[in-house]
C-alpha cells in the first residue's frame, strides 16, 4: 500500500490547499489534482468532492466497512457542487471522472467484440445465444425504471452525473406523480433490495443496489428546487460550496504524464477489483460478494470521538434544525470514506482487513471540512430566505405548543438561522403583514398582528 502523509491534518493547524489534497490522496492523484485546479484558477478543494464520488464507483459494492457487528455501510456518495452559473462547475466535474469514462470506454470496445462474436455464430446458434450486453459504469440523466435495470445486470453498481443536479428532482416529477422515484432515490441512497416487476409477472431482485450521485447546481436553484422536497432527499447529500477567486486566466497546462498516471492506477484497480469481488450464480448471473473491512483498534477510537463530536452538535441544533438530519448522516459519511480512502491506497489484488487510525485520521479531516461547507450553506442560502424562516418558526412554536409569540423565544428560536432579537422582531412583523396568523395545538389561539413586538 502507498502511504500518504497525515501531518498538518489535525485540529490544530491548516495547511494549504494543495497540502491537505496531498495529505489526502496517493501521489498521483494529488498530483492530478493540483495540476487541474491550476489550469482552472480553482482552489485545489473544488475537485475533493468530485474525486471521492468518482473513487466510489470506481471501487464500487467491493467492500462495506463496519463500525461494530449490526453497524455496516457501502461507501456509496450523494454529492452537490453547489455554485453560481460559469463557476466551472461541469468541468471540474468532468476532470475528476475522467477514469470513469476511461472505463466505460474499455466497456464499450469489449462490447464490440463480443456484438461480432455474437454475429459471427450460425443463425441457429445466435438465436440460442443471449444478445450481448455491455458492462455499464456511469449514466447521465437515466429514468428510474432505466437505472434499476443497469444496476441490475451491472451489480458492482453506478454512478449518475446529470448536467444539473435538479433534475433528478424535477425528473422524478415526470412519471407517476415522482413520489414513488424519489422514495426510490433514498432506497438507493440506502443500498436498500429493490425488485423490478417486469411484464409478464417475471420479479428480478437487486440485492443492495450500489448508486452514486454527483453533480452541480447553482445556489437559488439547489434552495427553490432541491430543499423544497420535504422527504429527506437532500440530507443524504455532501454539499462542496464555490468559493470566488480573482478571476484569472492561466497558462498551466495538465501534464499528459501525470493524467495518465492517474487513470492508469482507477483502471487498474478497477479490473483487479472486478477479479476479486465478482461472481455467477447457477443461472448465469453476476453478483458480488462484498469483503467487509473492520476498523482497527485506534480507527475505532477516533471514530467513537468523533461521533461524541457529532452527537453534541446534533443536540445543539435542536430537534427541528434543518441541518440536523445532515449533521447526523455525517458520522456514516465518515466510515464511507474511510473506507475508499483505504481501499484507493492498494491496486485492488489485495483488499484491506482493517481501516488505519491513519486513514481514520483523514476521513475525518474530510467530513470535517464537509460539515463546514453544511453550516456555510445554511448561513449563506436559508438565514437570507425570509419564507424559509417563517415556515421554521411556524413549525417550532406548532412543535412547542406555545400560545404567545414572544422575542424571548429567540433563542430557541436559532434552528431557523435568527442570531438577534432584532431579526426575531422584523421577521414577526413580516409574519403579521402577510397576514400569516399563528394558530396553535387547540386551534383556537391566534396571534394577531398587535400582538407583535415593537422596536
Amino acid at each position: 500500500m502507498r502511504q500518504t502523509n497525515d501531518k498538518g491534518l489535525g485540529k490544530e493547524s491548516r495547511p494549504s490547499d494543495e497540502q491537505i489534497i496531498r495529505h489526502i490522496f496517493p501521489e498521483e492523484t494529488g498530483n492530478y489534482i493540483t495540476q487541474c485546479a491550476a489550469a482552472k484558477s480553482v482552489s485545489p478543494l473544488m475537485y475533493l468532492l468530485g474525486m471521492l464520488t468518482a473513487i466510489s464507483a470506481i471501487i464500487g459494492a467491493s467492500i462495506k466497512v463496519r463500525a461494530k457487528h449490526g453497524h455496516e455501510r457501502f461507501c456509496n456518495i450523494f454529492g452537490a457542487i453547489v455554485a453560481p452559473p460559469g463557476s466551472g462547475k461541469t468541468p471540474i466535474i468532468n476532470d475528476c471522472l475522467a477514469p470513469i469514462h476511461a472505463i466505460q470506454k474499455l466497456y464499450y470496445k469489449e462490447y464490440q467484440k463480443a456484438l461480432k462474436s455474437h454475429w459471427e455464430l450460425s443463425a441457429s446458434d445466435r438465436k440460442e445465444a443471449p444478445n450481448p450486453r455491455m458492462k455499464r459504469l456511469i449514466t447521465s440523466e437515466a429514468t428510474m425504471e432505466a437505472k434499476l435495470e443497469l444496476l441490475y445486470y451491472n451489480p458492482l453498481g453506478l454512478i449518475e452525473a446529470p448536467d444539473e443536479l435538479s433534475s433528478v428532482v424535477t425528473g422524478a416529477n415526470k412519471y407517476n406523480g415522482g413520489s414513488d422515484d424519489m422514495e426510490k432515490n433514498l432506497s438507493l441512497y440506502s443500498n436498500a433490495t429493490m425488485y423490478i416487476d417486469r411484464k409478464g409477472g417475471v420479479l428480478s431482485l437487486i440485492e443492495s443496489p450500489y448508486f452514486n450521485l454527483i453533480g452541480g447546481t447553482q445556489p437559488s436553484v439547489f434552495r427553490e428546487t432541491m430543499l423544497n422536497n420535504s422527504n429527506g432527499f437532500t440530507d443524504r447529500f455532501l454539499i462542496q460550496l464555490f468559493h470566488p477567486q480573482e478571476f484569472r486566466f492561466s497558462d498551466v497546462e495538465i501534464d499528459p504524464a501525470v493524467k495518465e498516471k492517474y487513470l492508469e492506477h482507477c483502471i487498474t484497480l478497477r479490473e483487479n477489483i472486478e477479479k476479486r469481488v465478482l461472481a455467477k450464480d447457477e443461472f448465469g448471473q453476476q453478483y458480488v460478494e462484498p469483503i467487509v473491512i473492520d476498523l482497527s483498534d485506534s480507527a475505532k477510537e477516533y471514530w467513537n470521538k468523533w461521533s461524541k463530536r457529532l452527537e453534541t452538535l446534533i443536540n445543539e441544533e435542536g430537534h427541528y434544525s434543518p441541518i440536523r438530519t445532515s449533521l447526523v448522516k455525517l458520522a456514516d459519511y465518515t466510515l464511507k470514506v474511510a473506507g475508499l480512502l483505504e481501499m484507493y491506497s492498494t491496486d485492488g489484488k489485495m483488499i484491506p482487513t482493517q481501516i488505519s487510525g491513519n486513514t481514520m485520521k483523514r476521513a475525518i479531516w474530510v467530513v470535517r471540512h464537509f460539515k463546514d461547507q453544511l453550516y456555510e450553506l445554511h448561513e449563506k442560502l436559508l438565514t437570507d430566505n425570509r419564507e424559509y424562516q417563517i415556515d421554521t418558526i411556524l413549525r417550532y412554536i406548532k412543535a412547542k405548543k406555545l400560545v404567545d409569540v414572544r422575542v424571548q423565544t429567540v433563542v430557541d428560536l436559532r434552528v431557523a438561522g435568527i442570531r438577534s432579537k432584532g431579526e426575531a422582531i422584523t421577521l414577526f412583523k413580516l409574519m403579521a403583514g402577510q397576514k400569516l396568523g399563528i394558530y396553535f395545538q387547540d386551534s383556537k389561539t391566534f396571534v394577531p398582528k398587535e400582538s407583535i413586538p415593537k422596536d
